[in-house]
């Protein structure tokens, strides 16, 4: 393959993705949880998508009430 911007290696794990670094013009590994807590405090677009922020709803309601109410 080739790239026209390295790949740096150096964080290299399992189950992590791979993501360019636009500000130092390269491609690295970062992991997953990161892109998605970046993403939840973006202000503008891409953020996390509306129809993900849905089905966490759904999927966690009355799973964890914080005053208690349900569990």
């Amino acid at each position: 393959m080739d790239l026209q911007y390295p790949i740096d290696t150096s964080n290299l794990n399992d189950g992590y993705i791979l993501i360019f670094d636009y500000e130092n013009l390269k491609y690295k590994f970062v992991n997953p949880d990161d892109v998605l807590s970046r993403a939840a405090v973006e202000p503008q677009q891409p953020g996390l998508p509306a129809d993900f922020l849905s089905l966490l709803e759904v999927d966690l309601d009355n799973k964890i009430n914080v005053d208690a109410g349900n569990w």
